[in-house]
């Protein structure tokens, strides 16, 4: 071989190993047991320019089998596809044509973007996966039987960063050392020698010469600056040593430290799809320099580029959402909701929202040939949904996760000195960081036309592994009576705050008797503002009702009743929030309420959907999660002395709180966890119902309430769909939010039927004048004396709706156009609901506007 050929392949080989030993330093670290062996790829990064999945699939290892699914990937590029055996399709992590969108090949050929910002300026970034970590080679994969372990350095390595502007002799001979002779060479290349103090340039004259020194060459170019950096990592000189080079040589030089996060993906094959897994406690950064906010995760995995074919996006929210593929692009490129209701522990808008809570870590994709139904098993506490509709990056439709690490708020202080602009916004960060896991279950459904039923299926099978059994019975009509209410009032000119008793305990039977009678042989009844001071009490330690609807006896001798009658009944409770700081009940605002990251107390106060604003005048305390176990134990244990065991835990189902008090903070994954722990206790002896249906109540709900019958009507929605009503049918109770304050009735009756869900009613039997004066005005059209018949005549009208399939199973639930839904029931019988202005007609088949019908298979009612 030609001499000068083999220098340059010598001198070739060299790079490699200092590239190669960069790359293979920099990747996070984590637990690598569970039979996991190094993966590595030959092909190089590979371009998304191919043809089809299938194309996409064939530059793929296949790395294990679960049942009917492979899981296939590229140890290189870090793209994957899970493919069923059975049927062919294939579910890619990343569009296989991504390069044809070229507007932005850094989201669509990531896994993970990060969002993260520096502790001085508290300026928010972007980091991605594929262009900070892929193509700068640091990561490294593993597998083992189950599937792939991904040890992603995103950004550049502090390590790989590193460029000493000054050395001492003694420290430069260590590190030519140690490199081999070309890093060596090329080192040495780049550094000027000085030996006298008079000739070192203007920036170093302060240092503390004893002999030799070497400076960086001014205006090295990029490649040199690469090279160099390259060559310190390989002498493994590391941030610690060129500090404390400095301080020997008296330099002062401000050490920019890159932003750099390790993180490890798990991707583990299941028999229904594909488990993926992001330990928290294993993300490492420079904590002192850099905050992490969160990851969204897998954003383009199985994404559909906007074709107008017959799939869908499924979003949780309220009863459930659908944006339709088949439809133009509404222009909104977004939607993203955080998980579980409102968090008191952050500060409230200025304006209140209405949209309804998203209950369900579930999200759903459907292309019409194969669908994706992601759940949060692990971590939803701190979990967003965001779902891209076709109006942004690429123009497809998405839908993915993003973990929270940590809050942040936004706090408004005043200035130290005034001026015109006095106020100064910074941004807070929570140090209560998430360390456990985040896992999410992508369930992979391989057939055609995947509807919402069937997705709804799979997450009734998740959360109450399904009753399939189960056949239609006849809906209750939910009661919520309303029992004392607190107005001003004044004696002899003083002002003083009253109590009105609007339904005594006695009374509560006499609406039994009078819904009996009227035909209504079905009821759910639940008591509120039962307890001393009725709405406005302070937290529930003992079993304190309130005198002036009656005495325990009746109370008592009232849920008896409703045994005899095989009614559930329900006494309202709230270890959420307190109205009043009482003297001896254990409870002090100042040291047991939530604190925002602002320092102050946490609070919700009631709506006024009058005027869209808060009434300021009916704020209740945050109870911190630290409390809830003590007080609702307390409180058990007092209502068990007196035989009622059954209670409505408000708020808990729609809401979840943080807290941020020094060494008393709760992220709302770990809220979450003091909920569950407190009421797997409560239910050994307790039946208990919600108020709306956050996923962690399902497994202990009796009754299910105020469960949303439409969506929030957000931009970029097609339609609702009664999607968390289909995934508890069968296996749990649920009713609609109260009807009484609805503007069309009718409409709201007809959603219903096409929900399958209890109408619920709010009844009063006195004092309604009273209510006027108090806070609670909203419950002013609740009179029993009036409400009587509407009660008998909305029951009835729903049930006859179910008449005719009593003990059939549903089937199947589908939109068939908008605002007209079919459910399909054994025995070929079909319910056909139309909410909308115009007749529907389809088949022979006729329903008029605002209206349903029942058919039976091959029947027409023309």
């Amino acid at each position: 071989m030609n001499k000068k050929i083999f220098f340059k392949f010598l001198c070739f080989i060299l790079i490699m190993c200092c590239t190669l030993s960069l790359s293979f330093d920099t990747y996070a670290n984590g637990d690598v047991s569970g039979g996991y062996t190094e993966f590595v790829g030959e092909s190089g990064i590979v371009e998304l320019n191919y043809q089809s999945n299938a194309d996409m699939l064939s530059d793929m290892q296949l790395v294990c089998k679960k049942g009917d699914f492979e899981l296939y990937f590229d140890p290189c590029s870090l793209f994957f596809a899970v493919k069923s055996v059975s049927t062919g399709r294939i579910f890619t992590s990343n569009p296989y044509n991504a390069s044809a969108a070229a507007d932005n090949t850094s989201a669509l050929y990531s896994q993970l973007s990060l969002s993260y910002g520096n502790n001085v300026d508290k300026i928010t970034s972007t980091l991605w996966s594929y262009d900070d970590s892929v193509k700068l080679k640091q990561f490294k994969v593993f597998k083992n039987d189950d599937g792939v372990k991904v040890a992603y350095s995103i950004g550049k390595d502090p390590a790989a960063s590193i460029l000493p502007e000054i050395l001492s002799e003694k420290t430069f001979v260590g590190v030519l050392e140690s490199l081999s002779g070309l890093a060596a060479t090329q080192t040495k290349f780049l550094y000027t020698e000085y030996t006298n103090k008079a000739e070192l340039p203007e920036k170093f004259k302060d240092v503390s010469v004893n002999g030799t020194v070497y400076i960086i060459n001014q205006n090295l170019s990029a490649s040199e600056r690469e090279r160099l950096e390259n060559n310190f990592a390989e002498a493994k000189f590391t941030l610690k040593d060129l500090n404390d080079e400095y301080k020997r040589l008296n330099y002062s030089a401000s050490l920019s430290v890159t932003p750099n996060f390790k993180v490890n993906v798990y991707y583990k094959l299941t028999e229904k799809g594909l488990s993926v897994t992001v330990p928290a406690d294993e993300i490492e950064f420079d904590r002192e320099t850099y905050y992490l906010l969160d990851i969204s995760l897998l954003r383009y995995f199985a994404a559909e580029a906007y074709s107008g074919n017959n799939g869908f996006l499924l979003l949780p929210d309220g009863s459930g959402a659908v944006v339709n593929f088949s439809k133009e692009p509404s222009g909104v490129s977004q939607i993203k909701n955080e998980l579980y209701g409102t968090d008191y522990g952050i500060t409230l808008p200025d304006e209140p929202s209405t949209d309804k809570p998203w209950y369900l870590p579930v999200f759903g994709l459907s292309n019409g040939n194969g669908a994706v139904v992601g759940i949060v098993e692990d971590g939803s506490g701190l979990v967003s949904l965001c779902f891209d509709t076709a109006g942004g990056i690429g123009s497809y439709y998405t839908a993915y996760p993003i973990l929270t690490y940590a809050k942040s708020e936004v706090v408004t202080t005043e200035a130290k000195v005034y001026s015109a602009y006095s106020t100064n916004n910074t941004l807070k960060i929570d140090k209560n960081f998430y360390k456990g896991n985040f896992t999410v279950n992508y369930n992979l459904l391989c057939k055609d036309n995947i509807g919402y039923y069937d997705m709804a299926l799979v997450c009734r099978n998740y959360y109450f592994k399904s009753n399939d059994n189960y056949t239609q019975k006849p809906l209750a009509l939910s009661v919520e009576t309303i029992g004392a209410v607190s107005y001003p009032d004044t004696f002899l000119g003083v002002p003083y705050t009253a109590t009105a008793g609007i339904t005594t305990y006695a009374q509560n039977a006499e609406i039994l008797e009078t819904l009996k009678s009227k035909g209504v042989n079905d009821i759910s009844f639940y008591i509120s503002a039962w307890r001393k001071g009725g709405f406005d009490c302070g937290v529930p330690v003992s079993f304190d009702a309130e005198k002036k609807l009656g005495n325990k006896k009746e109370l008592k001798s009232f849920f008896e009743l409703c045994i005899s009658n095989g009614f559930n009944a329900f006494a309202n409770i709230s270890f959420s929030f307190a109205s009043r700081d009482k003297w001896f009940d254990g409870f002090s605002a100042a040291n047991d309420t939530v604190k925002l990251l602002t320092a102050k107390i946490g609070g919700k106060m009631i709506i006024r959907p009058d005027l869209n604003q808060y009434d300021r005048d009916t704020c209740m305390y945050a109870i911190s999660p630290a409390k809830y176990s003590s007080y609702f134990g307390k409180f058990v244990l007092s209502a068990a002395k007196n035989n009622i065991s059954s209670f409505a835990v408000a708020d808990t189902g729609n809401s979840l709180n943080s807290t941020y008090r020094k060494n008393k903070s709760y992220n709302r994954e770990q809220t979450l966890d003091v909920i569950v722990s407190v009421l797997k206790k409560a239910s050994e002896s307790t039946s208990l119902s919600f108020s709306g249906a956050n996923a962690y109540v399902l497994g202990f709900a009796s009754e299910l309430t105020d469960i949303p019958i439409t969506d929030s009507s957000l931009k970029g929605i097609s339609y609702d769909i009664p999607f968390i009503q289909l995934v508890c049918y069968g296996n749990v109770p649920y009713s609609s939010p109260e009807l009484n304050s609805e503007n069309d009735t009718k409409l709201a009756l007809l959603k219903c039927i096409s929900s399958v869900s209890s109408p619920k009613l709010v009844l009063g039997m006195q004092n309604m004048d009273k209510i006027k004066l108090s806070n609670y005005t909203q419950f002013n059209s609740v009179s029993f004396e009036t409400r009587a018949a509407d009660c008998e005549s909305i029951y009835k009208y729903v049930n006859n709706a179910f008449k005719d399939v009593l003990g059939a199973r549903l089937i199947n639930h589908d939109t068939v156009t908008d605002g007209v839904t079919r459910l399909d029931f054994s025995g070929g019988i079909s319910i056909y609901v139309n909410a909308t202005q115009a007749d529907y007609t389809v088949g022979g088949v006729t329903v008029s506007a605002m209206d349903y019908a029942v058919l039976k298979q091959g029947e027409t009612n023309e």
